[in-house]
């Protein structure tokens, strides 16, 4: 027997819908069923509160003056190096690795490193939660 997948969107006639996706790897076959359906109430757009940069402090207190600045193991701690402003509020740092193919950092708001951001836990990964501002864990 012949099996086709509809990969295109198709217009419904109804309400709800039940649609099964299929995904068959080496040695794990999974097959789940979705099921969907128009709400028939009208929601409003919930508008959230405006955010501010450090949780303890307020919104006029948060604007930065010099900008953000990367020091870790690659300046000696003791070098900060100010980050690029790449727009939309992403600020970035290009660095070349060191022998061992691993830094430590911690990103300082206007050289200040008591309002640094850092991990939650000392040599710790990209998944791992970020905190600040403060002294930091080194």
């Amino acid at each position: 027997s012949r099996l086709a997948f509809l990969t295109e969107v198709m217009q419904s006639e109804r309400v709800n819908q039940l649609v099964g996706v299929s995904s068959f790897g080496t040695g794990t076959n999974v097959h789940q069923i979705i099921w969907g359906t128009v709400h028939k109430d009208h929601f409003k757009p919930y508008k959230g509160s405006a955010l501010t940069w450090w949780p303890a402090e307020d919104v006029k207190s948060s604007k930065l003056l010099l900008g953000y600045y990367i020091c870790g193991t690659m300046t000696g701690w003791n070098d900060p190096q100010q980050m690029e402003d790449e727009g939309e509020g992403t600020y970035g740092y290009t660095l070349t690795m060191g022998d061992n193919n691993w830094e430590n950092f911690q990103i300082w708001c206007d050289r200040d490193p008591e309002r640094c951001i850092h991990p939650t836990e000392a040599l710790s990964t990209k998944e791992t939660k970020l905190a600040g501002p403060d002294e930091g864990i080194g």
